[in-house]
């Protein structure tokens, strides 16, 4: 697992397990991966031994989790990058920045090269998927709230005007759907789009929370009084 911070420092933690039992107990601090710029997303790689993050200074960063060893495996976006995702094989990989341009590579024999600058969104790219069924099935989701999908990380087969921001997307296992998650004034839903997408055709939607709940406060009992004995 890895988590990140206001700062530049991705921390990667190893869970710690009771020797007598299979229930995790807690988590060790395994290694740090610092860099020069504050991370706004992060990956891991289908096979783990490797982790994506891209930064605000507009690189995409790959981790080797077997040396720590860091590179950079995109050509610099001229802002942020926001979105990073591998493909279910975890041959290729994709970033999207601040300002809608997506970029993706692929491997060759463990080399990576081939770079792909994919036609932008209007606005932040927030989510990109890929298709487990294909790794040049490559889905986008964006601020200005459409969807796209691209084969070949160039060719647009779907352009979907959604009407709301785009928070999560996902191929289902068989990618007969696109899922897209999204809110709407604190009520939380799915919309399942069939594929191949008709442009007349309308999205399964699925409430997922239709009102926060309120918490109520926890009352604490405060410490017994003592009982005392008389003299």
């Amino acid at each position: 697992m890895g988590t990140v911070s206001d700062g530049s420092t991705i921390v990667l933690w190893s869970p710690i397990k009771d020797p007598g039992s299979i229930d995790i107990i807690g988590f060790t601090r395994l290694v740090e991966l610092a860099n020069d710029s504050p991370v706004n997303s992060m990956a891991f790689s289908p096979n783990g031994k490797f982790l994506l993050a891209g930064l605000s200074d507009g690189t995409t960063m790959e981790w080797n989790l077997v040396d720590y060893q860091g590179a950079s495996v995109l050509t610099k976006f001229p802002s942020p990058v926001t979105a990073v995702v591998y493909s279910g094989d975890g041959k290729c990989l994709a970033a999207g920045s601040m300002v809608g341009a997506i970029r993706s590579v692929c491997r060759n024999e463990g080399v990576i090269g081939g770079e792909n600058l994919i036609a932008n969104h209007d606005d932040v790219i927030t989510s990109l998927a890929f298709s487990s069924a294909s790794s040049g099935m490559l889905a986008s989701g964006s601020a200005d709230q459409t969807i796209k999908v691209w084969r070949n990380f160039y060719e647009l087969v779907l352009d979907i005007a959604h009407g709301s921001n785009i928070e999560r997307l996902i191929f289902t296992p068989d990618a007969k759907y696109l899922v897209a998650a999204w809110s709407n004034n604190g009520v939380n839903t799915l919309s399942l789009y069939a594929l191949p997408y008709q442009e007349d055709s309308k999205p399964t939607v699925l409430p997922v929370l239709t009102a926060t709940a309120t918490l109520k406060p926890v009352e604490v009992p405060g410490p017994e009084q003592p009982t005392l004995i008389p003299p």
